[in-house]
């Protein structure tokens, strides 16, 4: 009300600045193209690249509220699993006793991985979206149920990690925690001898 025109005069205007606009408008365009261009070659070498042939691989598998870890048995492979047989208490990972590649594997609520030795994680989900995030490595993958999703990394040092879910996923997210560990090789292969398979009768 203030600054209201009144009176008879007529509103200054002035015609556009065609160099003007074309200059502002192409120099940020460039500017965007090559930013874009550059983080998609980090993207791919990050994201979409190949883990190294030695990589440890880890099958991690998120439920309403907790993180489970499983590792492959002496013989090296990993075992079926079936959710039909998911069993809280006896059965968490839903492994198939009848194949024998599953009766060796080894089913942790804690993820132990090596320092310095590449891990590729096989990401799956019971129920509902959760997201996988360790803040400390810069690594979050979300899982969605029915499908498998890898993500691979190098833990660098030693020590004990936070393992959140970065995803609403029930009333229970807050509470949806769970915890890395980073061994020395030496400490990781005692740690893998010392754990009973997970289907083996509790002693």
């Amino acid at each position: 009300m203030r600054f209201a025109a009144r009176g008879p005069g007529r509103a200054v205007y002035f015609h556009d600045h065609r160099r003007l606009e074309l200059t502002y408008t192409i120099i940020p365009a460039i500017a965007l193209a090559i930013m874009v261009a550059a983080s998609g070659v980090v993207w791919a070498r990050v994201r979409l690249g190949a883990p190294p042939a030695d990589a440890l691989t880890v099958d991690v598998r998120g439920e309403q509220f907790a993180w489970l870890a499983r590792y492959p048995g002496p013989d090296g492979r990993f075992g079926r699993v079936d959710p039909r047989r998911i069993d809280a208490r006896t059965n968490p990972m839903g492994l198939d006793p009848d194949d024998p590649a599953a009766r060796d594997d080894v089913v942790s609520r804690t993820l132990h991985l090596v320092a310095g030795r590449p891990v590729r994680v096989q990401l799956r989900s019971t129920g509902v979206l959760h997201s996988f995030f360790i803040p400390e490595f810069r690594v979050k993958q979300d899982t969605v149920p029915g499908m498998t999703l890898e993500i691979w990394f190098i833990p660098t040092r030693e020590g004990q990690f936070e393992i959140a879910c970065a995803e609403l996923c029930g009333i229970g997210h807050y509470a949806m925690r769970g915890q890395v560990v980073v061994h020395s090789p030496a400490a990781f292969e005692a740690w893998l001898a010392q754990q009973r398979p997970a289907l083996s009768p509790a002693p």
